[in-house]
């Protein structure tokens, strides 16, 4: 198995209401849970030379019409009836990113369309593989705020053979998409936190959350706090259970969660409230949604308001780090997904649904009522 294969295998890791007419008073449709495969045809057209399956499926408001959809490892090149042509259909490993308005998408890597490559890249380093797997970020004026996972080829030939480095914090042009600059943000490497896979900004404050597992693998969610001065993130601040202190080493679990969260996880804004949704780390497949007052908890109302039914088994399907995209509404619903991958790597030529995600609606009232 190459290199590309081998490390994309890593990666696997409404109520009702009433309305008054003339003559009689009517109940509305009450908003409902519905897959949403047509989505999948719009953000991932099988032909057009574009990225045809991937994982990831992270998604930020871009304040201007456009939604920014980033990718894990993704493939390139037309599927035919459902498979990829051949074995060497194109492999980016790392980070892709689409941008969406309205049904038309345009496509953002390096590279060529025979040889793809992430948009941004990693200094490179001697002896190593080294690549960035996207995190969350946020907008303001102009400046696409966004976080990203450094990781290393730590094992040849080993589908976990794959390790943490850093978490760094990027400034994009929000219109081209371009860098502007980068730093490291060091308390991922202090206190163990895995930062950056979920940021709200919250006006006087950006609230930039991680989770961090213990020794049997269970993850507890965690939060940093910093302000934007100059349109760049400082000052930074962390969640001790009590108060906020400017230690990273201080940082405490926010309490209310009993799932344990999930590697990549969302927490955004919905009507008032801050919502936290994850995915079970095991094969159990059960997405819970937990709600807060406040950017750092206490949470509540934490339920199972997803399970995924697919036959996982019998197609050898891993599923994982479900995704909100809260900026995507309809009828009372915000739009979600969860990711979906093969651990034979080379069914993926035989089938190119085993690597595309799900999308689906959710109706808001599951999540707050």
């Amino acid at each position: 198995m190459n290199l590309k294969a081998t490390i994309f295998i890593a990666s696997l890791c409404c109520l009702f209401s009433c309305k008054e007419s003339k003559h009689q008073t009517q109940p509305e449709e009450k908003a409902a849970f519905a897959m949403y495969p047509e989505f999948i045809d719009i953000i991932m057209p099988e032909k057009g030379g574009g990225v045809t399956g991937g994982d990831g499926s992270i998604s930020i408001d871009l304040k201007d019409g456009r939604s920014l959809f980033m990718w894990g490892d993704c493939f390139f090149g037309d599927v035919i009836d459902n498979k990829r042509p051949d074995k060497s259909s194109p492999l980016a490993i790392g980070n892709v990113f689409t941008v969406l308005k309205g049904d038309s998408i345009q496509t953002y890597f390096r590279g060529t369309r025979e040889n793809p490559e992430s948009w941004l890249q990693p200094e490179p380093k001697k002896d190593t593989v080294c690549w960035y797997w996207p995190g969350h970020g946020f907008v303001r004026d102009g400046v696409l705020h966004l976080f990203m996972s450094e990781f290393y080829r730590s094992k040849e030939n080993d589908m976990f053979g794959f390790a943490y480095i850093t978490c760094d914090y990027f400034r994009l042009n929000a219109k081209t998409l371009e860098v502007i600059d980068k730093q490291n943000f060091p308390a991922a490497n202090i206190n163990k936190v895995h930062y950056g896979h979920a940021v709200i900004d919250d006006g006087n404050y950006v609230y930039n959350y991680g989770s961090k597992a213990d020794s049997i693998g269970f993850a507890t969610l965690h939060v940093a706090r910093a302000q934007l001065k100059d349109n760049v993130l400082q000052n930074w601040e962390y969640y001790n259970g009590k108060s906020w202190s400017a230690d990273p080493k201080e940082t405490q679990p926010l309490d209310g969660v009993k799932t344990s969260v999930s590697e990549q996880f969302n927490m955004f804004k919905l009507e008032g409230k801050y919502v936290l949704v994850t995915q079970t780390r095991d094969r159990e497949n059960h997405v819970f949604s937990a709600i807060s007052d406040t950017p750092e908890g206490p949470f509540y109302n934490e339920k199972k308001i997803f399970s995924v039914t697919e036959p996982l088994t019998e197609k050898k399907m891993i599923t994982y780090n479900t995704m909100a995209h809260p900026q995507i509404q309809d009828k009372g619903r915000i739009l979600m997904c969860y990711n979906v991958n093969c651990l034979e790597f080379f069914d993926l030529y035989k089938d190119a649904t085993l690597y595309k995600p799900r999308f689906f609606w959710m109706p808001i009232d599951t999540i707050l009522k």
